[in-house]
């Protein structure tokens, strides 16, 4: 009875070449798992950023369109 045991712990060890197979594809979907993580991090923070930009931009514009409309202190109404 302690044979077989043995070897079915020995059969089990021993890696088949479907599993070293197997193991490098899933090692190869982790990497780029983490890659596109990243990737998404990183363009969700850029694509965040362009648009504060934008809105920066779009409230200077519409400070320059109504500044000339607004009177001068000294210079009188026109």
């Amino acid at each position: 009875m302690s044979e077989i045991q043995e070897e079915e712990v020995v059969v089990s060890q021993t890696m088949t070449t479907k599993d070293e197979a197997a193991k490098t594809n899933a090692l190869i979907a982790y990497g780029l798992m983490v890659v596109g993580l990243f990737t998404g991090i990183f363009l969700d923070c850029w694509c965040y950023l362009w648009a504060m930009i934008k809105k920066m931009k779009l409230k200077v514009q519409s400070l320059k369109i109504t500044i000339p409309i607004l009177p001068k202190p000294f210079g009188g109404g026109s």
